[in-house]
């Protein structure tokens, strides 16, 4: 079977198949900054990919999605995001947010965060 089910408007892309580096995450036995993730190339050049990241309290570092949106789901911890208009949104552990494809800003950590995403 293919990496990529298309069944129309539902891509299915299969964990066991897709990267063979891939493994389940388990939030104790990772590396800070350490990111576990399913990637696999989608129907029309699209590039999908979905997983978990670790990062500690820093200063705002660049934060920039030039060629994917992202979907973010925080975990654990606290984070500020600051587009470059200077518009911000804290997110907090079971905070959602939309990051659309163009976005240019900042990303400060102020706690240990675990934060889940899917771009594409």
């Amino acid at each position: 079977m293919s990496v990529i089910e298309n069944t129309g408007s539902v891509v299915h892309i299969r964990a066991a198949e897709a990267d063979g580096n891939w493994a389940p995450f388990e939030a104790g036995d990772r590396v800070v900054g350490a990111a576990s993730r399913l990637t696999a190339a989608a129907p029309a050049a699209a590039l999908a990919s979905a997983g978990l990241w670790r990062h500690e309290a820093e200063p705002p570092v660049p934060y920039a999605r030039p060629n994917s949106h992202e979907f973010v789901y925080l975990v654990e911890g606290r984070a500020v995001i600051t587009a470059s208009d200077g518009t911000s949104w804290t997110l907090e552990a079971g905070d959602m947010l939309h990051v659309p494809q163009g976005f240019t800003g900042t990303w400060e950590t102020q706690e240990d965060v675990l934060k889940f995403s899917v771009a594409c």
